[in-house]
């Protein structure tokens, strides 16, 4: 629709149960509802889109929550020129632009549902080499983003990897602080 970024996640015909991922999906809708082009979006069009996801009532946290979220899943792919063939040997330079991006969001909230997301998208369920996600969790400037991006690494490894050893070293290459956690 012409008048409603959120549609069709919104609209009265959307199952609950899918409601949450059609939010994670939407992304590319809403920078086209901001006039982005999508084969260029730019860090101008992120701005203007993250919003509509305010549009969504506070209390509605899975809801909103995926919307925000959608969006680092998107800038994971968009930093790497939409190669996906490598997501697990981002550059630094790379990895700092999805940071940046998720800075963009209207909110706090925003963001780190956004950078959770990211990370996510990096490690993809232990698919992806664990280095790649560390990393991005180590070059976020601020230690409220830092943490949250760490503890939600450490919840996916100890969710999908069962292997001793691969616990063990993961956490020896994590820093200090987090080491126990």
């Amino acid at each position: 629709k012409d008048d409603d970024p959120l549609y069709p996640c919104d609209a009265d015909f959307m199952p609950d149960e899918a409601r949450s991922m059609c939010y994670v999906y939407l992304t590319p809708h809403l920078f086209e509802f901001a006039g982005a082009d999508l084969g260029f979006p730019t860090e101008e069009d992120y701005k203007t889109s993250f919003p509509y996801c305010d549009r969504l009532p506070k209390n509605d946290h899975l809801n909103r929550d995926a919307c925000y979220g959608g969006f680092g899943k998107e800038f994971v792919v968009l930093a790497q020129e939409r190669d996906i063939r490598r997501i697990d040997k981002m550059t630094n330079e790379q990895l700092s632009k999805v940071y940046e991006w998720c800075l963009l969001a209207d909110n706090k909230e925003g963001s780190d549902v956004c950078m959770i997301h990211a990370m996510n998208s990096l490690y993809w369920g232990g698919e992806n080499d664990r280095h790649t996600s560390i990393s991005f969790c180590a070059l976020m400037s601020d230690s409220y983003y830092q943490k949250s991006c760490y503890i939600a690494l450490i919840n996916a490894v100890s969710f999908y990897i069962d292997d001793n050893n691969y616990r063990s070293d993961f956490c020896n290459e994590l820093p200090d602080g987090y080491r126990e956690d």
